[in-house]
């Protein structure tokens, strides 16, 4: 049974077993609850109650409360509104937009994807401090108002400079330390230790699948373990195929330069040396390309002045440089067994400086090297009591049957068939001797021949041409040329070959039998 009261316009009330809601109802107040679709204008000064759903096309209220949720499929738009009072999480499917002020986060604020960032980040309260976006594909790193690190959109680095043209460019002065300008420090944080230093590695690829090894490195360490001991050293490491890097170069705390070996040691002296090789070949060459004739050259030089730059000359007999040659004994590389010395061969001036070779050697059972020849700033030379010896060409024939005497083969020539018939030696250099020779050089041969009475040399050739033609002449001993040769023994020949002019000599001749 429903009850119906107030009806506008009737006073009757009416009591039915029948729903009487079929049309439409209109009235000034509902009791009870209310289904079905509802329209019209519905004023909202009460408190709507119950659990209706309601469609409102425009939705005007002074204050809300929910307490489930709110499901807005349109924008919602906050006007004249400051803060956002979120207890909670604010989860927006498209992004929150601020349009003045600045979005102030107190806490940590997590992004779960990218933002968007129109120019830069500054530091709170230090705006001259930022990472700025300044173009497409570049970000730099800006302190005290001044950028000091880029990337630009080639993946290139630039330190203090803004245009890098290579993958890291540093650029800037140095910055002074521990006595040295400095633009970059590797720095090694491991506890005291020896090798304790910085280290810079070059890689690369060797392989067609991309696989990278490391070629060469270089590397600044501490030299020992001592504490507070600033001694270091610096080394070069190289990569052999088949191995890894390894030590080829080093210069260590007192300058000495090291190749193939890490620590010095004495070689022909009790001092070490500034520049040590050692290695199981130790060859050195030297190597000039240009389209001039000089040569590649070594060269030693001697000051009296401590300072290197500043110049005190040399005195008389002052060491200008010296090869010497050491070799192991059994206890030490220090036993010299030859010495090539250059000094100082009279007084030193401008552009003057005389000199003269030593050559030394160590005789079996002595200790050091002595003197054995001496080539003087003019030219002498001088033998220190040795003997002079020379090596003779021996050939088992006869003279007449070799005539052609090369010098090539030594300066002295021995036949040791008899000779039975007359020759003509002819003297001569592969390349020539006019080549050889300037005019007033003279130089001495002798020939030595098994003696027969049919056997001599009255002529002599130089270069094929006989002697007499162009000026020169040949000179006998005796004023005769021989006409016969010695009975027995040996007939010994000597020759000295004095050239005037080019290729024009005056020989002087003699012959002499040894029966």
């Amino acid at each position: 049974m429903s009850r119906i009261s107030d009806l506008a316009g009737f006073t009757t009330a009416i009591s039915t077993t029948e729903d009487l809601s079929v049309g439409i109802i209109t009235a000034s107040s509902f009791s009870g609850n209310l289904t079905g679709d509802v329209t019209g204008t519905a004023s909202l000064a009460s408190n709507l109650t119950g659990t209706p759903d309601t469609t409102v096309n425009n939705l005007t209220g002074v204050a809300a409360t929910f307490t489930g949720n709110v499901t807005i499929g349109g924008t919602l738009t906050y006007q004249d509104v400051e803060h956002i009072d979120s207890v909670g999480i604010i989860t927006a499917q498209q992004g929150i937009q601020v349009l003045a002020n600045g979005l102030d986060v107190t806490g940590v604020g997590t992004f779960k994807s990218d933002v968007s960032i129109a120019d830069k980040i500054i530091h709170t309260g230090d705006a001259n401090t930022a990472i700025r976006f300044p173009a497409a594909d570049t970000f730099t790193v800006e302190t005290n108002g001044s950028e000091r690190i880029r990337v630009n959109n080639a993946g290139k680095v630039g330190f203090g400079d803004n245009d890098p043209n290579v993958p890291v460019n540093i650029k800037g002065a140095p910055t002074n330390f521990a006595g040295v300008d400095i633009h970059l420090k590797l720095e090694d944080t491991s506890s005291l230790a020896a090798d304790v230093g910085g280290m810079l590695a070059f890689e690369g690829v060797y392989t067609s699948g991309d696989a990278e090894a490391v070629w060469s490195a270089i590397h600044g360490g501490k030299e020992n373990a001592t504490d507070g001991n600033y001694a270091g050293y610096f080394r070069v490491l190289t990569r052999p195929n088949g191995g890894l890097p390894t030590e080829a170069l080093r210069v260590d705390s007192s300058q000495q330069l090291l190749l193939g070996l890490t620590t010095s040691f004495a070689v022909g002296s009790s001092a070490a040396s500034d520049f040590q090789v050692s290695g199981s070949l130790a060859f050195q060459s030297l190597s000039r390309f240009s389209e001039n004739g000089a040569g590649p050259n070594l060269i030693f030089g001697k000051s009296r002045n401590a300072s290197p730059g500043n110049y005190t000359v040399v005195q008389a007999d002052d060491d200008l440089g010296n090869i010497t040659f050491a070799g192991d004994d059994g206890t030490d590389l220090q036993s010299v067994a030859a010495r090539i010395v250059c000094e100082v061969d009279g007084s030193p001036g401008g552009n003057d400086m005389p000199g003269r070779l030593l050559f030394n050697t160590t005789s079996d059972g002595a200790s050091d090297p002595t003197e054995r020849l001496r080539i003087t700033s003019t030219g002498g030379v001088h033998f220190n009591n040795a003997e002079l010896i020379e090596r003779v060409n021996i050939t088992a024939g006869k003279l007449s049957d070799n005539q052609d005497i090369n010098l090539d083969d030594g300066m002295a020539h021995l036949f040791t068939t008899t000779e039975t018939t007359t020759a003509t030696p002819n003297i001569r250099i592969t390349t020539g001797i006019n080549t050889h020779m300037a005019v007033g050089d003279v130089i001495s041969v002798n020939i030595i021949t098994t003696a027969a009475a049919a056997g001599y040399a009255a002529t002599v050739h130089i270069d094929g041409v006989t002697v007499g033609t162009n000026g020169g002449s040949l000179v006998w001993n005796g004023g005769d040329a021989p006409t016969e040769g010695g009975a027995s023994g040996n007939d010994f020949y000597s020759y000295s070959i004095i050239k005037t002019a080019s290729a024009t000599y005056t020989v002087l001749a003699n012959v002499a039998n040894f029966a």
